[in-house]
């Protein structure tokens, strides 16, 4: 098995200026199904790590506002001076449905395992 590393599920949640894969929207498929199949081509499955960076993402590319499980300075390597604010009921709603969206859309792409990264409290994911 080879799987990807941490890869961004929302533009409200990216940390640009480090590297990382997207899979916001389905324009993003083409590039991950490339990434699936030269994996199946050593005849080995294929997994895409799925993250959500909340307070860890300042949104430099984006410029959205980030989402915390309540209103915090954003932690990043970079210090940057940034404000999470804190979601709503809907917000985690959301959170739900794109994390089901982007895995949907990683199954299109050809990879076999789907899974969260929830660790070193850099995902909200594993603070909600």
């Amino acid at each position: 098995m080879v799987c990807t590393e941490e890869v961004e599920i929302h533009h409200t949640s990216d940390i640009a200026r480090c590297t990382e894969f997207r899979i916001w929207d389905d324009r993003d498929i083409p590039a991950r199904a490339r990434i699936a199949d030269r994996i199946h081509e050593f005849v080995a499955l294929a997994g895409i790590e799925l993250a959500y960076n909340g307070p860890n993402g300042a949104n430099s590319y984006g410029r959205e506002v980030p989402l915390a499980p309540s209103a915090m300075p954003v932690a990043t390597s970079d210090r940057d001076p940034v404000q999470a604010r804190a979601m709503t009921k809907r917000n985690i709603r959301d959170l739900r449905r794109w994390h089901r969206a982007v895995a949907l859309r990683a199954r299109k792409a050809d990879f076999d395992l789907v899974y969260v990264y929830a660790a070193h409290c850099m995902s909200i994911s594993m603070i909600l």
